[in-house]
C-alpha cells in the first residue's frame, strides 16, 4: 500500500523560485504541486540601465526589496564591473533570501537583524532614522508598495524608485488544482497580494463558486471546504485576504524563506 504524503502544498511561487521549496517539502514528508500564479519578467540590460535615474555610486543607500530585485540589478550591470566598486554606497536587503542573493553577487548588503522582514521593519532600522538629504534608491518590481518612499521622503531623503521587473498573471494550472483539492492535508501558499489576486482571478474564470464574500465576512463556501490551512508571507497579505472574506485559517510564516514556509507547515500539522 502506498503511503500518503503528510501534506500537499500548492506552491504558487513563480516557476524559477519553486525548485528549492519543492525539495524541502519532499524532505518533510509532503508533496508539492507547482501552480505559479505569477510570472516575473525583466527588461533588457539596455532598458534597465535607461530606466535608472542616475548611476548607482551616486546613491548613499540602495534598498533591495526582493530576490527578483537583486536579479534585476545583476541583469542591468552584468559585465559592467560597477557593482563591486561602490565604496560609499550602503546596500540593504529585505529578507534573508534577498540578503543571500545579494551576498552571492558580492554586494556588501546589510539585512534586518530579526523578523518580520518587511518594509515596516526596515523603516525601524537605525540607518533609516536620520536620512535628511540622503540619496536613496529603492529597487523593486512594478506596482509594488509605496510605503518606503513615502516614509523616507517624509524624513527628508531624496528617493528614487527603480522598477527592474514586473509581475504578470501566469496561465492557470487546472491539473495541479484538481490534484490539490483531492489531496491529503491540502495547504495553500500565498507569497504576495498580487499572487492572491492572480489566483482568485484565474479561479473565478474557472469556477464562479470560488467567489468570496464581498462584505469581507468570513463564511463557509462549499467550493473551499476542502482547504485546511493557508500560509502567507505577511500580516498585510493576511489582512487583505480576510477583508475579502477568506474562508479558512491563515498562518503567517515564521520568516519569509523556504525554511520559514516549512517551519510554518510543521506548526500547522
Amino acid at each position: 500500500m502506498t503511503n500518503l504524503p503528510r501534506f500537499t502544498l500548492l506552491n504558487t511561487r513563480p516557476e524559477h523560485q519553486a525548485e528549492g521549496l519543492t525539495e524541502l517539502v519532499k524532505q518533510a514528508g509532503g508533496q508539492a504541486l507547482n501552480c505559479p500564479t505569477l510570472e516575473i519578467q525583466w527588461g533588457s540590460q539596455k532598458a534597465l540601465r535607461a530606466s535608472l535615474a542616475k548611476e548607482l555610486d551616486q546613491y548613499d543607500k540602495i534598498i533591495l526589496t526582493s530576490v527578483n530585485a537583486v536579479k534585476g540589478v545583476l541583469k542591468s550591470h552584468l559585465k559592467s564591473g560597477s557593482l563591486t566598486n561602490l565604496p560609499q554606497t550602503r546596500f540593504f536587503a529585505i529578507g534573508k533570501a534577498t540578503q543571500q542573493a545579494a551576498l552571492e553577487a558580492l554586494l556588501p548588503v546589510e539585512s534586518l537583524a530579526k523578523g518580520p522582514y518587511d518594509s515596516e521593519a526596515l523603516l525601524e532600522h537605525p540607518a533609516m532614522q536620520v536620512v535628511q538629504g540622503e540619496s536613496i534608491l529603492i529597487v523593486k518590481g512594478q506596482a509594488g508598495r509605496s510605503l518606503l518612499m513615502t516614509q523616507l521622503v517624509e524624513r527628508g531623503a531624496l528617493v528614487d524608485y527603480w522598477d527592474v521587473y514586473k509581475r504578470v498573471s501566469a496561465k492557470f494550472c487546472p491539473q495541479a488544482w484538481y490534484s490539490f483539492i483531492k489531496s491529503s492535508q491540502p495547504i495553500l501558499l500565498i507569497t504576495s497580494v498580487a499572487s492572491f489576486e492572480s489566483l482568485m482571478a484565474n479561479l473565478l474564470k474557472f469556477d464562479t463558486d470560488y467567489q468570496l464574500s464581498s462584505d469581507g465576512q468570513k463564511q463557509t463556501h462549499q467550493a473551499w471546504s476542502f482547504l485546511g490551512n493557508t500560509i502567507v508571507f505577511s500580516q498585510r497579505i493576511k489582512a487583505v485576504m480576510l477583508q475579502q472574506g477568506w474562508p479558512t485559517e491563515i498562518q503567517v510564516v515564521t520568516e519569509q524563506s523556504d525554511l520559514g514556509i516549512i517551519q510554518t507547515i510543521k506548526q500547522c500539522l
